[in-house]
């Protein structure tokens, strides 16, 4: 029977266990860099590491879980980025970065659009400007200078474009057999982009992943599923330091808000 989306998670609590008593095998370890080869992450080599790999992360609320998660189980934090990914504003998660998700001082939740979607959809992350003049890859870079966090993104661009989609995801799976957890929610909106692509690319890989080692790669589930509005609000904004700092930015450079459809 062909696996569905959610058979493909392992809680966070057997992932724990599970990641180092892979790690500590130390065979499966030299298997797993065989087979990926050249492609293999480097940054995983020496200690098994929690993995969230976002087009462009930002120091938000789900950062901040994935950060303490990772922690939880003993790993070092990794963040591959893709900045040479297009900007498409029907994403969401690509949207979020430039409509802050904010709450003002008394409470109430609003969102700010930082740039112009319709200048800049289409384009490379690393072409995509602002409405202060700001590329949008040092604006959410410099954030996590802000948020006080002792982690920075680790551009994977040249790797994801060295290959065919469907090897790339091949050896990016590969990589969570033993040297680290993946942090990820593989979208089920059945007719939606996202989910055309976790359908034909995804799945496809991680069972041909799971027959090579006859073992799943470890991936958590980043967000619950079912969420409402408010919950998806929470994962898009900011610790509160954070916060504080992008409304002020916002007030500062006369940027529009606007009441957030929540509640």
């Amino acid at each position: 029977m062909t696996a569905t989306n959610q058979t493909w998670y392992t809680d966070i609590e057997t992932a724990r266990k599970l990641i180092r008593q892979r790690w500590n095998d130390n065979a499966l370890r030299r298997s797993v860099e065989e087979v990926i080869g050249a492609h293999f992450w480097p940054e995983l080599i020496e200690q098994p590491h929690g993995v969230l790999c976002r087009c462009l992360p930002s120091p938000d609320n789900g950062f901040t879980f994935f950060l303490q998660a990772s922690q939880w189980m003993g790993l070092q934090a990794f963040m591959p980025e893709y900045t040479e990914d297009k900007f498409v504003s029907l994403n969401p998660e690509k949207r979020c970065l430039g409509r802050l998700s904010l709450t003002m001082p008394e409470g109430t939740k609003m969102t700010c659009d930082i740039l112009d979607y319709n200048a800049n959809d289409g384009k490379p992350l690393t072409e995509v400007v602002l409405k202060t003049g700001e590329k949008l890859v040092s604006f959410h870079h410099r954030l996590f200078e802000i948020a006080g966090y002792q982690i920075m993104p680790h551009d994977l661009s040249v790797w994801l474009l060295s290959n065919k989609p469907a090897h790339n995801y091949y050896y990016y799976l590969a990589h969570f057999i033993a040297h680290g957890v993946l942090f990820d929610v593989f979208e089920d909106d059945h007719g939606s982009k996202e989910e055309v692509f976790t359908r034909e690319v995804i799945l496809p890989n991680l069972e041909i992943v799971e027959r090579e080692f006859g073992l799943k790669p470890l991936i958590v589930r980043h967000y619950p599923p079912e969420q409402t509005d408010d919950e998806d609000f929470y994962w898009f904004s900011y610790p509160p330091h954070v916060n504080a700092y992008l409304v002020k930015w916002a007030q500062e450079n006369n940027l529009p808000f606007k009441k957030a459809k929540v509640g």
